[in-house]
Formats: C-alpha cells, structure tokens, sequence
C-alpha cells in the first residue's frame, strides 16, 4: 500500500501538521478558536495571506466570484422554461427542443474537466476570465439562432459552459484556497494595473510553477484514479441520482405545466411557468439553510440523512403521483420543492466529503472534475430516454423508480458513513499519480520526512 493510501485512512480528526509550509509564515504552534477547534488553514502574519485581507476586499471578491459562477450557469440555462415556445419557433417537438439541456449539462462536465490541465499552464483566473468571454461570445451566438432552422446552431451554442470560478477559488478547508490563492500570495507582481492584468489573464510563470506543464499527464490520471476510488464510487452514485432525476423534473415541469388539461397538463403561461419555479427556488434555500457548513471526518456524510433518506425519495413519490393523477398544481410544487431541497440539502455533504479525502494529494480541480462526471452523467442521458420510458411503464412507474433508486443511492452513503475509513485503504491514487507531487520535500501528516 502506497504512503498516500496509508495517511488516507487515518481518522480525520487527527491532527494535521499545516504549519510545515514554509511559505505561509506560520508559527510552530497549532492555533484554535475560542471553541478549541484547529483552524485550517492556520493564520499567518503575512500581510499577503488572504485570510489577512480587508473584510472589505474578501467581501469584493467572494462577490465578484459568486457573480461570474451564476453567469456561468444562469446563461446557460437561460431558456429551460421556454422549451415549448422553443419548439415553436424551431418546428420540432417540446422533447427535442429539450435535448438543448443536455448539451448544457454536457458542457458542464467539459467545462470542469479541460481546466484540470489548464489550470497548471495559465492560471485559475485566467481560464475563468477567458472562458467568461467565450461564454459571451456563445450567448450572442444563442442569442441569433432564431431561424426555423437554428435549431441545430442554437444546441451547439449551449454546449460550451465555463469552469466555476467559485469553485476553482473558495476557501474550503484551505486546500481550496491555497490552490487559487498561493499564487497571488506568494509570487512578485507587477506594481503597474496593466502589468498585474498581464501576469493574471495571459500566459507565462508569473502565477504558475516553471514546470508546471509536466504535471498534466499526472493530473489527468489523478482525476480518473479519483473518480474510480471506491468511496468516490459511492458517493457518485448517490449524487447521480439525487441530481439527475432533480433535473429530469426541471426539464420536465415546463412541459407538463404548459400542456392543455385535456393532454394531463395545466395550461400554464410562460409567465406563470417561471413564477412556478419559486418553488424550486424555497427548496434551494431551504437546502443551503439546512447544511451549516461544518463537516467533521465521515460526520461529514450525516447531514444527508434527512434530505437524502426522507425528503427526497417522498417528493419524488409525491411529484409523480401528482402529474399521474393530476392534482393541483400546488401539490405538484410541493412535490418540486422537495426534491430540490433533496438535492442541495444532500449534495454538499459528499463533495466535501470527497474533497477533504485528497485535500493532501490533488487541487480540487481533479476532484471536482470527477464528481462532476458522476454527478450529471444520468442529467445528460434522461432527457433522451424519459418520453419513451414514459409511455412503456406510466409517470407513476417512472418516479416510483426515481425513488426505489434515490434510496439505493443513499445506501451507498451509509456504506460509506459505516466503512468509510476501511474504504480508503483502497484509493486508486498514489504517490506516483499525484500531480502536486515534487519528489523532495515532501513530508507525512505527522510532519516526519518521507
């Protein structure tokens, strides 16, 4: 077993010795809060260390991040609900006007695996800022497909989704942040506006190692050794289909609320389909208020019990019978917000679960590029296959088996609530495959040499 597999299963609540870095110009000494919790990363005297900026300038930039992460998103996703309008103007059927989605979705998993390499070469802001203005340039691309016959230009235009910029920069458990930070912390800039522009968004080694290139190929095998890893394996499974049958029901409800009463519909107007999606949005933060972003070793996990267990495989039960029987359409929002609460209440738990595994051997560029894998991959497919299997078992069959899966998929957590740490014996990455990697210098958690 290599060293990397063997420091893996050790308890997360161990001790942890951060202050081996030089860099950070940290004291020898652990430092706690008031509550004798280790803070991580540990404060440091540097002026330059992020956690030493102006509550000011934290707030200016955690602002512009999460700004430009819904931009990303929000623009490609712009016109779900209007599908059947869509259609219309594109002479196809509401089910194909929806395929659009899933060149979205696809996108997203593409635009979360080509920065992994990227990243080491340019720069975490500088592929943010570049696929920021191709993003721009796809949306006036979308913005002109309005021909009858755009319909093919209009799917491509959807496809290119870029990183989030939010989540190649934030803070968790300063892995995160050291990742996207070190560079702006630790390396000489320019004192000129123009000059720092130049260092941040173009090419060269100013935020970026010399060498950085040669750790590509150990940086995509990283990603595959992750997303292959058994507890990787679980936790990608349940959030295979806690989000994929979430945005089955996203793509689905335009299509059902606008359909005639007479088709099993509720003959909603566009205007009334998208303040529908409050629902939707009570779930969200329902979800976000629900995670208090506190995890600790496979406790982590435990706050998906509820959303996961409970919340989700009723609402899709709930959601289903209610479009199969047709009831009102408040039950069928019900039935929305809870899935959707399901699905951001449970999510968060198993990505940072996955995350703080390898926050000692891999940037969280691989491994969101592997969760992000599991994550859509059911997102992508279902919008191909949900009409059909529709009509061979019935709406109701459809999410009855949305929910039987939803369970089985948190099965898979409480496996990995209950073995966890036996689980990790057998990650597929190791020292050869870690791209942070520099042959020297490298040093054990208990901050021995190697």
């Amino acid at each position: 077993m290599s060293r990397a597999s063997e420091e893996k299963v050790k308890d997360d609540e161990a001790e942890v010795d951060f202050n081996s870095d030089p860099e950070r110009g940290m004291s020898q000494e652990q430092q706690v809060d008031k509550k004798h919790s280790t803070l991580i990363p540990q404060p440091s005297d540097d002026p330059r260390d992020p956690l030493n900026w102006s509550m000011l300038k934290k707030i200016s930039i955690f602002t512009i991040l999460i700004f430009s992460t819904f931009t990303g998103i929000a623009t490609a996703v712009a016109n779900v609900l209007a599908t059947p309008e869509q259609a219309k103007t594109w002479h196809t059927t509401s089910t194909r006007a929806a395929y659009s989605v899933s060149a979205v979705l696809g996108g997203i998993v593409i635009g979360s695996i080509l920065p992994v390499p990227l990243v080491r070469v340019f720069g975490v802001m500088s592929c943010c800022f570049w696929s920021m203005v191709f993003l721009a340039i796809t949306s006036i691309w979308s913005a002109v497909s309005t021909e009858a016959t755009s319909y093919g230009s209009f799917v491509a235009s959807s496809w290119p989704v870029p990183p989030s910029p939010a989540t190649s920069s934030s803070s968790l458990a300063g892995r995160m942040g050291c990742s996207a930070n070190r560079p702006l912390a630790h390396k000489e800039l320019p004192d000129s506006w123009l000059g720092r522009r130049r260092a941040l968004f173009l090419p060269g080694t100013r935020v970026t190692p010399a060498n950085s290139v040669k750790s590509i190929p150990k940086s995509l095998k990283a990603v595959v050794a992750i997303g292959f890893s058994p507890v990787t394996v679980l936790c990608g499974i349940f959030s295979t289909f806690a989000y994929g049958w979430y945005i089955m029901a996203g793509v689905q409800l335009p299509l059902i609320l606008q359909l005639p009463v007479s088709q099993g519909g509720y003959k909603f107007a566009p205007l009334e389909v998208a303040n529908f999606y409050f629902a939707a949005w009570i779930g969200a933060i329902l979800g976000v208020k629900r995670n208090g972003g506190v995890w600790h070793g496979e406790y982590r996990l435990y706050p998906s019990w509820i959303p996961g267990l409970i919340v989700g495989p009723i609402g899709y039960g709930v959601f289903g019978a209610a479009v199969q029987s047709h009831w009102h359409w408040i039950v069928v929002a019900v039935g929305e917000c809870m899935l959707v609460f399901s699905a951001v209440a449970s999510l968060p738990p198993t990505v940072n679960y996955i995350i703080e595994i390898w926050k000692h051997s891999s940037d969280p560029q691989e491994v969101g590029a592997a969760l992000n894998v599991w994550r859509i991959g059911l997102a992508v497919a279902v919008q191909f296959f949900y009409e059909p299997w529709t009509k061979k078992i019935g709406i109701n069959w459809v999410w009855g088996t949305a929910s039987f899966l939803a369970l089985f998929g948190f099965a898979c957590i409480v496996l990995c609530m209950w073995k966890g740490p036996w689980l990790r014996k057998f990650d597929l990455l190791d020292d050869e495959e870690d791209p942070n990697a520099t042959g020297k210098d490298q040093q054990t958690e208990s901050g021995d040499p190697k």
